[in-house]
């Protein structure tokens, strides 16, 4: 069954109507891959709140933190990167919107 589904999101993906509709450059990659099966992870890290909290409590570093997270994300949905901004208390000074690449929508 994962085969198979792995079979159909590449079609999809590979699809020039798709990658239209996406606004892929044409000529800027090769056949889409769902997944790299070539890395092997060890380690999984369920939460980096407290390590944010951290470096945020260190007034000295003035960081400035951009917060990318995509709406169809099935791993990190939305909603949990607004539960992640409001944990930390951050404040929001840009809407939320698309960014690019060269003048390509990259997220």
């Amino acid at each position: 069954m994962q085969e198979h589904r792995l079979l159909r999101s590449s079609i999809w993906a590979n699809d020039d109507l798709v990658q239209d509709a996406l606004h892929v450059r044409k000529g800027s990659i090769g056949s889409w891959v769902r997944c790299n099966q070539s890395l092997s992870y060890i380690y999984d890290v369920k939460s980096v709140v407290n390590v944010h909290k951290e470096l945020l409590s260190a007034h000295k570093l003035q960081l400035k933190v951009l917060v990318e997270s995509g709406d169809h994300d099935l791993t990190i949905p939305f909603i949990g990167t607004l539960k992640w901004i409001k944990s930390i208390n951050l404040t929001v000074t840009h809407k939320w919107r698309p960014w690019y690449i060269h003048n390509q929508v990259a997220g």
